[in-house]
């Protein structure tokens, strides 16, 4: 907004930031240094450099941020939680399937085996579907949301290696999930299973 408009429009002439440009050659210290001693303790002014004035927004951007990383940690332990419970209730619904499996002769490293790839299948399949619908999730939230609800929008970018440690940190919280069903696959009695049936 043009100045003299803005000082119509609300009747303030008052000046709280002013930019300077320094010159090629002068130090920014230099130039804080002198601009501090003459206007400072006068009109309490100092001065902030456009490097801080960046680091300081990307510092206060990443602490918004933190709260995601403690979403995922929650997230893994309820991805974890879910697999342990839907494969120990599939378990129990299938102990006459897997006593039978132990009387054919499979053995019980090759159930185990078993219980533990379905719950990496699990795995596979929600990381998978996860980075697709978080890619997604991202694209509505920078182009659609942000745009509508402030008028602007952020750059898209991958972050490649988070996306990389979050989706191998739930394939193998997922396949170690796996193994409490599968201990429990292995402890069935056979006789026990097959009569109950």
């Amino acid at each position: 907004m043009d100045r003299s408009r803005y000082i119509r429009a609300f009747g303030d002439d008052t000046i709280n930031t002013i930019i300077i440009y320094v010159r090629n050659g002068v130090s920014v210290d230099v130039a804080r240094r002198k601009l501090e001693e003459m206007f400072g303790s006068k009109y309490h002014a100092f001065t902030v450099t456009n490097r801080e004035i960046r680091t300081e927004v990307m510092r206060i951007f990443d602490q918004t941020f933190v709260i995601t990383y403690a979403l995922l940690a929650i997230a893994i332990i309820v991805a974890i939680l879910g697999i342990v419970n839907t494969l120990t209730a599939l378990i129990l619904e299938r102990t006459r399937e897997l006593a039978m499996l132990r009387v054919i002769g499979v053995t019980v490293r090759e159930v185990r085996n078993m219980i533990v790839l379905e719950s990496s299948i699990i795995g596979l399949t929600s990381t998978v579907i996860g980075v697709a619908m978080g890619y997604a999730l991202s694209w509505i939230l920078i182009f659609v949301i942000n745009k509508q609800s402030f008028g602007w929008t952020i750059e898209f970018h991958t972050p490649a290696r988070l996306i990389a440690v979050a989706s191998a940190a739930t394939f193998f919280s997922s396949v170690a999930a796996g193994w409490i069903p599968a201990r429990l696959a292995a402890r069935l009695n056979i006789a026990t299973a097959l009569k109950n049936e």
